[in-house]
């Protein structure tokens, strides 16, 4: 069963990189064709469920299998 979870993690893991990496190189005035991932977080326990809310590039919600919720907060995403 520790494989298993150990894959989830990564997969959440993964999708935060590419939101991050999204949110960080991707505004609505420009088209890009690449990105770059970036890592954002660590020490995460089981993280399960990322989001944002609407409208907000600066801030992202992981919500983790503790019933833990971090945000991550970023600075001058949109300057």
């Amino acid at each position: 069963m520790r494989e298993h979870e150990g894959g989830k993690d990564r997969r959440v893991r993964s999708i935060i990189y590419g939101i991050a990496a999204a949110m960080v190189f991707v505004s609505p005035a420009k088209s890009q064709t690449s990105f770059t991932a970036q890592r954002v977080a660590s020490g995460l326990t089981q993280p399960l469920y990322v989001t944002a809310p609407p409208g907000d590039i600066n801030h992202l919600f992981i919500v983790q299998k503790t019933g833990q919720i971090v945000v991550l907060a970023f600075r001058n995403v949109g300057s």
